[in-house]
């Protein structure tokens, strides 16, 4: 799957899908700065397969300009997580402080499955995406055994997708 690219079209607004209430805010990433914004991926725990190299991860806003990037590198293992900090005060015109509205993973040489990403932008706001998206949208899909914290207090077990 490498060299494949996912886009996260709009990190999933509550509305469209009644996504966002399920997650908690317990799985989001903390922010250091007012500047950058963090995205957590989570793997999927199904297969022996399924851990792999971290994408290189674009970052838009909502009119689709480049806000910020992080270059990829390191491990998500099978069933793990990883915080990554997107660099939104770079020198490739990037544009510090604004809304990462819209994703856009690119597989490695190892690409992962990946079951869930959330995000906190720069201003503190917290959004999230489900792998459960690839079988809605008719991409390939399986069980991730991966459960995510419900803003209820419960959980909800989530697909992968291969990114």
């Amino acid at each position: 799957m490498a060299g494949i690219a996912l886009s996260v079209v709009g990190l999933i607004q509550g509305a469209i899908f009644g996504i966002i209430p399920l997650l908690s805010s317990s799985i989001t990433p903390d922010i250091t700065s007012n500047i950058d914004s963090k995205v957590r991926i989570g793997v999927a725990l199904s297969g022996t397969e399924t851990g792999g190299d971290a994408p290189y991860i674009a970052a838009f806003n909502e009119l689709k300009e480049f806000v910020g990037y992080y270059d990829g590198g390191g491990k998500i293992e099978r069933g793990g997580f990883s915080d990554f900090n997107i660099n939104q005060h770079c020198s490739k015109g990037c544009q510090g402080g604004q809304q990462a509205a819209y994703l856009q993973l690119f597989a490695g040489d190892d690409a992962i499955c990946v079951a869930y990403i959330a995000q906190t932008w720069a201003d503190g706001t917290k959004r999230g995406w489900l792998g459960d998206m690839g079988k809605i949208c008719n991409m390939p899909w399986y069980y991730s055994n991966i459960s995510v914290s419900t803003t209820n207090g419960g959980s909800h077990s989530v697909s992968g997708h291969y990114a």
